[in-house]
């Protein structure tokens, strides 16, 4: 990363692309499982980001629910869950996913500047030593890089196109032995 030179890059929540206030989105999902079968599902995600809580429901395009959870400060419920959704595992790696998606990055601003194909980067630290990079490549395309305290890349989201201030595209990657693929369509996003 370069430091910043001229322009400066801006880092406060209001310049990043998360969600500032409760709504109720919806997304249709394409996912790449780890044994690298597909499946297609519906995510519909309740989220008060001044609360710091979401509400997720994750359920086949017939509506059968596969996973009901919520997340408040910290504190997560299955609400329901059928095998093997309703794994704690699962359950709070899907969690962990939604906040990278709409909620800040924990900790402090470590860094901020450009890169060498002139991207803005805002790159964050918390506690557990894990970094979050926020990168702008443009006014409607982002990516965000989570690195576990050794540096490796543990998540990598790209988002494209904005429809009522969100995302109309998402794709997550989360690499490795027991690692999936994400892409999600936003179908509906309402204030609450």
């Amino acid at each position: 990363m370069e430091k910043t030179s001229g322009k400066a890059v801006c880092c406060r929540r209001d310049c990043l692309p998360y969600v500032e206030t409760p709504h109720r989105l919806i997304h249709a999902i394409e996912a790449q499982l780890p044994d690298g079968n597909m499946a297609l599902l519906l995510g519909v995600v309740l989220v008060d980001p001044r609360k710091e809580t979401l509400s997720c429901v994750l359920m086949t395009p017939e509506g059968f629910v596969l996973l009901d959870a919520v997340a408040q400060k910290g504190l997560e419920e299955i609400r329901r869950g059928v095998p093997p959704f309703d794994s704690p595992a699962f359950s709070a790696g899907m969690l962990a996913d939604i906040r990278l998606l709409l909620f800040p990055p924990p900790g402090t601003l470590q860094d901020a500047g450009h890169l060498q194909n002139g991207a803005s980067i805002c790159r964050f630290a918390d506690n557990r030593r894990s970094i979050t990079d926020v990168v702008a490549r443009g006014k409607d395309r982002w990516e965000i890089r989570q690195y576990d305290a050794a540096g490796f890349l543990r998540r990598s989201v790209q988002l494209s196109g904005r429809r009522e201030g969100f995302f109309e595209q998402i794709e997550l990657a989360v690499p490795g032995f027991m690692g999936y693929f994400l892409r999600m369509t936003l179908l509906e996003a309402e204030p609450l």
